[in-house]
């Protein structure tokens, strides 16, 4: 629990904020997991082994290159030779501004393919800056619950200090 508060009552207020946009009952359950376990930060640790993209000065400047001295060169003729997947020639592409429709001898699947993915791609990027917003956001509302909870428990504390006062005061008449 965190705070006093239990995944379950996490998820209700995340829908009664974000409705059918918050965040599933195991996601939350394991981000509640993670923080009771010590985690403090939304951001992903470091992990061991190749990184997730595989995009490098070395590769954008050889897909220039290559695109350069064989015009004729084919989408799959690059990724084969480079020993990437569509998905990272597509990112190596969008990064280096290359237009899909001068490399020539693209039939209309592999371009039809290539728009698909960076459709896909585009689509979660937003919605990891989306999450990432919302993650920021329950943050902010885990630190102002708990503001609210120290200031109710001063409150508290003052009120029995003024019970016990008056009790004090009646039973000395």
């Amino acid at each position: 629990m965190l705070l006093g508060i239990g995944p379950k009552d996490i998820l209700i207020d995340l829908e009664v904020v974000y409705g059918d946009a918050s965040l599933s009952d195991t996601t939350v359950k394991e981000w509640a997991k993670r923080f009771c376990e010590g985690r403090e930060l939304l951001e992903d640790e470091e992990r061991i082994g190749r990184p997730r993209s595989a995009i490098t000065s070395s590769n954008t400047s050889e897909i220039r290159w290559r695109v350069e001295e064989d015009p004729n060169i084919t989408v799959e003729e690059l990724v084969k030779d480079m020993d990437c997947s569509y998905l990272t020639y597509e990112e190596l592409v969008e990064c280096q501004d290359i237009d899909l429709d001068r490399l020539p001898y693209l039939n209309r699947k592999e371009k039809k393919y290539i728009r698909k993915e960076r459709r896909n791609l585009r689509a979660k990027r937003y919605q990891r800056e989306r999450r990432q917003d919302y993650l920021q956001d329950i943050n902010n509302l885990e630190l102002e619950k708990a503001r609210l909870e120290l200031e109710l428990a001063f409150i508290v504390k003052e009120r029995d200090e003024l019970w016990n006062k008056e009790l004090k005061l009646l039973k000395s008449l």
